[in-house]
Parts: C-alpha cells; structure tokens; sequence
C-alpha cells in the first residue's frame, strides 16, 4: 500500500487537480485506517470535484466511524443528494440515523435502500435490528399500536404487525 501511496502522490505533483488521485489515496489511507489523511484528500476531491458523490460517502463513513454523526449525516445526505438511487447510500444514513437515536428516520432509509433494491440484505438485517430496539424502547400502547408512524406494507410494518401479534398472544397468556 506504501507503493500505491507513493503512487498517487506523483500523479498528485504533476497534476494537483486530479480529483480521482485525491480520491484513490484517500481511499487507501482509509484502508490503513488513517482516518486524518483520507479525510483531507477526500476534502481535497470535493473541492476539486463538488459533485463526486462517493467522495461524500467515503468521508461520510468515516465522520461516522469517528462518532461525528452530524458530519456524517451532512455528507452521506449529499451523496444521496448527488446519486439518489443508490440503495447503499441510503442504508449508510439510516446506519447514522440509528446511531443517532432517530428509530423513525433509520427505518425510512432502511426501507427506501430495499424500495432501491429488493435484495438489499443488509437493509433489511438492519430493520430487524431496529424493530427489536423499538420493542424496548417503544412499548406498545393500549390499543396494541406503538408510537411510530410506519407505511403500511413496508418491511418494518410488516415486522411490526408480527409484533403486535405476538404480544397480543403473549397478553392474552398472561
């Protein structure tokens, strides 16, 4: 990865505006989990290229990884801004989102990801994860509903229709 480095640093030197250069060695210092460095280059491609999405995404994660969620939210927002039909993007924000605390808004992206593509495992994967914090965090009131607002037919209604179910089995149980 050093040569790479090296590499991308020469092709940097004779041409300083080459976005992608900034963005291939941003994208091997993140791989060696130099988080710094491949935040200044992929700062480096956005400045030279407004509209390179994955820039935004890669920096994103990181901001992510780092626990600066706001950051992330911003440029992982913008990524999607710049290519919204991208299904992974959107699990990415809802990731951030859930990181975050905002159930509701990880659940909408987790679900716009599957609208993007069906088979989008690790969106749904994440939906699941999140229906069983909700059960935790978000107790069904007495009309057996909780208190999100989920279309229905989606995948999270979906999960929490079996919820409602299984708890009113459990309730009549008890």
């Amino acid at each position: 990865y050093e040569k790479a480095i090296d590499d991308y640093s020469k092709a940097i030197e004779l041409d300083p505006k080459d976005a992608w250069a900034y963005y291939r060695r941003g994208s091997i210092w993140s791989y060696l989990e130099k988080y710094e460095k491949a935040i200044e280059d992929y700062t480096e491609t956005i400045r030279l290229d407004p509209n390179y999405a994955d820039a935004y995404y890669r920096r994103g994660s990181i901001w992510s990884d780092l626990g600066e969620y706001d950051k992330a939210f911003s440029d992982i927002n913008k990524a999607i801004e710049l290519n919204p039909k991208k299904s992974n993007l959107y699990d990415s924000l809802g990731e951030v989102c859930e990181k975050k605390g905002d159930y509701k808004k990880a659940l909408k992206n987790y679900n716009k990801a599957i609208k993007l593509n069906p088979n989008h495992d690790t969106a749904r994967k994440n939906i699941e994860r999140v229906n069983q914090i909700l059960k935790k965090v978000i107790p069904l009131n007495e009309n057996n509903e909780n208190k999100l607002s989920l279309d229905s037919g989606s995948p999270v209604a979906e999960g929490n229709n079996l919820y409602k179910k299984e708890f009113s089995k459990l309730k009549s149980i008890a």
